[in-house]
């Protein structure tokens, strides 16, 4: 189905731990709940039609979640000293002539990288790994294509925080050659929020905040792609809303290990501003 190959280029310090890491290694905790596949009722019912896929030289770096007709949010580190140029974003359409699921890409204009994203030239911020991108194509929203909700307003993220609150996690699955459908091409698992101590347990302060990161169980049974990279801008939903941007993990994961999340409520403002300030006025979030 998809022509697009793999490229690992998330910041580097990462991925040199996520390679060392055997599953055995991965850090775990009798107390995060595991992560559940939907049921095929389940599944088409939540089906998240917002996830999206971030190109570099026609290599995917990450995930990516559509918010308007020309924008979308990802992680600052998959887009770590890439500019503009030779990156595109891609999303699934479904194509009644074809029957079947084909990628759709427009180019990306430009980017813009929250100004507290990086510590250091390599060291993320785990509270701010997030950038908003701009399309060149608009991003027609239809049968198999819609805007991410954010949440109302610039609020504490403690309705996404809620202990053992079942959250949906999902992203589009570049790396499943033979998708044919939508159901196919999107993986969604129900996973569940978990207290912040554990993630600042297991992940330790340089990649989780207490404070503004959100903890998730995380586990990626059965991927394409040994590092799960693809996983990195992952979208976090509660209901109608988008609550969080996967933004650190080790590998694929494993049962009862976690992921922190970026927090989409701590950055919402800023966020809307970007979108209005650079659609001229044009779109709204």
């Amino acid at each position: 189905m998809f022509s697009r190959t793999f490229l690992s280029i998330c910041i580097f310090s990462v991925l040199l731990l996520n390679r060392s890491l055997t599953t055995t290694q991965i850090p775990v905790d009798p107390g995060v709940p595991v992560v559940v596949n939907l049921s095929p009722t389940e599944y088409q019912v939540n089906l998240t039609k917002f996830t999206c896929v971030i190109f570099y030289n026609n290599h995917a770096i990450g995930s990516c979640i559509i918010i308007s007709k020309h924008f979308v949010v990802t992680t600052c580190r998959c887009l770590h000293k890439i500019a503009p140029g030779n990156t595109e974003v891609g999303w699934g359409e479904f194509r009644e002539t074809l029957n079947a699921i084909v990628m759709s890409t427009s180019e990306i204009t430009n980017i813009y990288r929250n100004p507290d994203c990086f510590k250091t030239n390599t060291l993320v911020n785990p509270t701010a790994d997030i950038a908003v991108v701009q399309t060149g194509r608009e991003i027609v929203e239809g049968l198999s294509v819609e805007y991410a909700s954010l949440p109302l307003r610039n609020t504490r993220h403690a309705w996404c925080q809620e202990a053992k609150r079942s959250m949906l996690l999902s992203n589009f699955r570049i790396n499943h050659q033979v998708a044919t459908t939508l159901s196919e091409a999107i993986w969604i698992v129900k996973t569940s929020i978990v207290r912040p101590r554990i993630c600042l347990k297991l992940l330790g302060k340089d990649n989780f905040d207490m404070k503004d990161n959100i903890c998730a169980s995380y586990f990626h049974v059965g991927s394409f792609d040994r590092s799960c990279q693809m996983d990195y801008g992952s979208v976090l939903t509660r209901g109608q809303y988008v609550c969080g941007i996967l933004a650190y993990k080790v590998n694929c994961g494993a049962a009862q290990s976690v992921a922190s999340f970026v927090s989409i409520a701590r950055h919402v403002s800023w966020i809307r501003n970007i979108v209005r300030d650079y659609s001229r006025g044009k779109e709204v979030v």
